[in-house]
């Protein structure tokens, strides 16, 4: 049903991420840019695709609404806490790192 193949594509598009963000080449934050952007869409996809598979016909948007604001919620605390880490560390490499490690794993 394609929800297999978006996982494994999301997963790689988060190790991108997770093995070059700290690698100071433009080229190489290009394509780290280039994945984190792939992985947001292969996320929204999948919430999509897994509405259309599993709800009624009738009640795909709510169900991809509902999934989108529960991933949203669930998120919030992450993003504070890598926000938090960012300005205490003064670095954007380890919660990039292991977001992106927790995320394909």
């Amino acid at each position: 049903q394609g929800l297999t193949e978006l996982n494994v594509l999301l997963a790689i598009a988060l190790l991108i991420g997770g093995l070059f963000c700290n690698v100071p080449n433009w080229s190489v934050q290009t394509l780290v840019i280039m994945g984190s952007a792939a992985g947001q869409a292969f996320v929204l996809l999948f919430l999509t695709r897994y509405a259309l598979c599993f709800a009624y016909p009738q009640r795909v948007g709510t169900i991809t609404g509902g999934l989108v604001a529960f991933m949203g919620v669930f998120v919030l605390p992450l993003l504070l806490l890598s926000f938090y880490t960012i300005a205490v560390t003064h670095s954007y490499v380890f919660p990039t790192m292991a977001s992106s490690w927790l995320g394909a794993t």
